[in-house]
Order: structure tokens, then sequence, then C-alpha cells
């Protein structure tokens, strides 16, 4: 009798055993769309593009291939208005970007992001020899851990940590952070014999002395910096911030009695004597067009700025031979720097808040955020892509800045805020003399009413 071959009897073996079990070619069967339920994530942002976020939303339906993200960009007039309508009606997002001094006015409306989250997840192997696909499509249901408050803080720069944690629990996460920098016109210093942007505020003093020009009667024909007023310079409130946080100001209360309402009040007069006619380095002034536009146009040699104004600034000028550093300091050997970002986070009545933490969570992996600030050319919040940022001549000073950086906090209505310091400036340009101590206690007790 002729002896079966041993290997032919272990195949047998494996043949019978995936009968028996039921794992079988089910290529016909076994559709994906079957076993997961279709979730569409309605994702409303007001700065990034679609092409941007598309791009990500595609990565995520590798895994999720039942979820649909939408991403919808509004204009940021509309934006808070649009928010509230929208969920009135019950057509609002499920996930939402907020500034990052907005997390306290949105507490309400935000699910804090849960300890964990379970879900089905889609990988991809060989199908079974027979079946007409040539990959199969598997199932698993996988529970992940999201970030703790241990790592929120190791990861992200510091004012992340203040910014998104409320109470103990994560209400946001950013995919990029924003810092103030000193853009400069490199052929006006170049003329002015300036060979390095200035460091400190003293060289900055310095540097527009030499830059502005006047004509015959002191009227200023080319401006060293703007600096002074409130209507015609981009983000003069956070420039005004970073000014008393640099002279030792604690914001959360800012004008009030003792040593905070002292250097509130230097911070301001110095901030304003770049504006006063009587004083030598006057340089700017109400009658001036909008610094942004004035720096593009070649008659501002000092611009304070964000790194979104970098393709405005390209776009308005395209020659335009620019630079950008660090922001001056007062004291060098321990830097304040001033944030400004939007974070992401979950509505609290969505339908799909896991879903929605979900996608937040995979576009805040490392690898994503890389994918994201390379299209969308920010600065990052994350620690570990702060020196690959540090390469770029353009991201330098803004990335270097990001651990140095902090901004107001526990404010319910940034944009109340900013009113307030409006109606002080136009108190300080009216025809009647004002005390400046005075505007600055009348703000802050404006400012504490919301908190």
């Amino acid at each position: 009798m002729r002896k079966q071959n041993p290997s032919f009897k272990i195949l047998l073996l494996i043949i019978v055993l995936l009968l028996s079990t039921g794992f079988q070619c089910k290529c016909t069967s076994n559709d994906i769309a079957k076993q997961l339920k279709p979730i569409t994530l309605e994702y409303w942002g007001v700065w990034d593009d679609s092409e941007v976020m598309n791009r990500l939303i595609l990565k995520y339906q590798i895994i999720h291939p039942n979820i649909t993200v939408k991403y919808k960009k509004l204009r940021y007039e509309e934006y808070e208005r649009s928010l509230l309508e929208g969920w009135a009606d019950g057509q609002g997002p499920d996930i939402f970007s907020i500034h990052n001094t907005w997390v306290p006015k949105y507490k309400d409306k935000i699910l804090p992001m849960p300890k964990s989250i379970e879900l089905p997840y889609v990988s991809y192997k060989a199908a079974i020899p027979g079946c007409e696909k040539k990959t199969e499509q598997v199932i698993t249901s996988q529970k992940t851990h999201t970030i703790s408050l241990s790592e929120l803080k190791n990861n992200y720069s510091g004012t992340v940590y203040h910014d998104s944690v409320l109470n103990g629990e994560i209400y946001a996460l950013p995919f990029f952070l924003d810092t103030l920098a000193l853009f400069y016109n490199r052929d006006l210093l170049d003329s002015a014999n300036i060979p390095f942007p200035p460091a400190d505020w003293d060289e900055f003093i310095e540097d527009v002395r030499l830059l502005t020009q006047y004509d015959v009667d002191r009227n200023i024909i080319q401006s060293g910096a703007a600096l002074g007023t409130f209507e015609n310079i981009d983000r003069s409130v956070d420039i005004l911030s970073l000014l008393m946080m640099q002279n030792g100001v604690d914001l959360s209360a800012f004008a009030s009695k003792g040593s905070n309402l002292g250097r509130s009040t230097e911070a301001l007069e110095f901030y304003l004597d770049f504006a006063d006619p009587q004083r030598e380095i006057y340089t700017w002034n109400n009658e001036k067009p909008n610094a942004l536009d004035a720096f593009s146009e070649g008659n501002l040699a000092f611009f304070i700025g964000y790194s979104y104004h970098i393709p405005l600034i390209k776009q308005k000028a395209p020659i335009l031979n620019f630079s950008i550093s660090e922001i001056p300091q007062v004291n060098l050997s321990n830097p304040i720097n001033y944030a400004n970002y939007w974070t992401q986070t979950v509505f609290k009545r969505s339908k799909y808040t896991k879903e929605a933490w979900d996608f937040i969570l995979f576009l805040s992996q490392e690898e994503n955020v890389k994918e994201y600030l390379k299209d969308a050319k920010r600065p990052t919040a994350l620690r570990s892509l702060i020196k690959t940022q540090e390469k770029d001549p353009m991201l330098k000073s803004f990335a270097t800045q990001v651990l140095t950086a902090d901004s107001w906090h526990e404010v319910r209505d940034f944009n109340h805020l900013e009113k307030a310091f409006q109606k002080m400036f136009s108190k300080i340009y009216s025809d009647e003399p004002q005390d400046l101590g005075t505007l600055l206690r009348s703000v802050n007790a404006s400012i504490q009413t919301l908190k």
C-alpha cells in the first residue's frame, strides 16, 4: 500500500479545521457596509481650507470607512452666530474650532474628552485563495485610551494645558500654536545700517529712531514701527497684552490695585509713546493706513504679527524683501511670548461624540499633525515638532517661541475684552485728558464681570 506524503496529511488537516470552524470564503456576503453603521460628522472651522482638511479626512476614512466627515469653512465674522443658530436648528457641527480664549465661554456646549474610546476598525489582509477579491476587509473592535492630563502637559506647550483643561478635564486639542513675532523690511534696515533685528526693546527703540523719517513739518513719511494706536494695527490688544506680560503683569487681574496696576500702566505708556508727537520715538499715528498694508507697501520697517500674516504679505507684495525674528524681550534670560491659536472640540449634544473625539485624536497624532502643518504652513503646538520647524526660515521664530508663550485665561468673552480696550483707546485719543490708571481699572472691572 502506497504511503501518503506527510505534508499532504498536514494540508488535509488544515482544510478540515478551516471548514469546521466556518473560516470560509465569504467574498460576496461579508460586505463591510452591512457590518458598520454609516455615520456623518459635521466639522466647522474658520481658517483652514477644505483642501488641507480633506486630505486628512481621507486618511481617517481608510480605517473608519463608515464615517464620513464633512468639513465646512466659515467666515470669521459669521462664525459664532452660525454656530449658535446651527445648534438651535439641529443643523450645527459635531466638531468645531474655537479660539484658545473661547474655551470658558463655550464650556457648557462642549463634551470633555473621554478617558477611552471603543470603535470598530477596518484592516486589510490577503484574501483566501479562490475568492474573487485580492484583499479581505477585517473588522475588529478596539478600545483605545485617549490623552491623560500628564500627557497633555508633556506633549504640548504649557499654555495649551492652561487653555484646554477645566476642572481636571480636557475640553479641546489644537493642531497648531501661533505666536507674535517681529517682521522686518531687510532693505530698510540695510539702508539704516542696522545689521540685525533688535533682540530687546531698548534696541528696538534705537532702531525705530534710525528708521523713522519725517518731512520738514515733522509729518511721518517712513515709519519705524506700528505701535501706539488701536484701529489701524492688526491684533493691537495682543501686542499690548504681550507688553504687559513682559512687564510682570498677571493678566488675570491686570489692572487691580498694587503692582499689577502700576506695571500695566507702564506698559500702556510705553505702547502709546510710539504714537505721541511729543516723544522722540514718535513713528505712528491714527492717520496711518492699516499696518499690514503699510508694511507690504514698503513704508513700515517693523510689523508685529503672526504666521498667518506671511501669505497675506506675499500676496500683497510678492517681491518684498522681508524676514521674521523673535519678538523683542524685556528680559532676554526670561523670554515671554504671546500665544494665539485655534483648537478643536466636540459639541456635547452630538449623536456621535465618541466618533467626533476619535477623529480629533487621529488628527492630533504626530504624523498627521506634521502633514497638517506642512500644508497649512503653521507653527506647531507639539513639543516634538519644534526642532523640525526651527529649520524652516519662515516658521523658525514662531516655533522657537512656542514653549514660552501664554495669553489670557478664564475670560468668558474675549470679544468683550477687545471692545473694552477699544473703548479705552477712544477715550485716550479724545480731546479730554485721561488718567491711564483709571482707564485700565475700568477695563479690568468690565472684564472681571465676565469671569
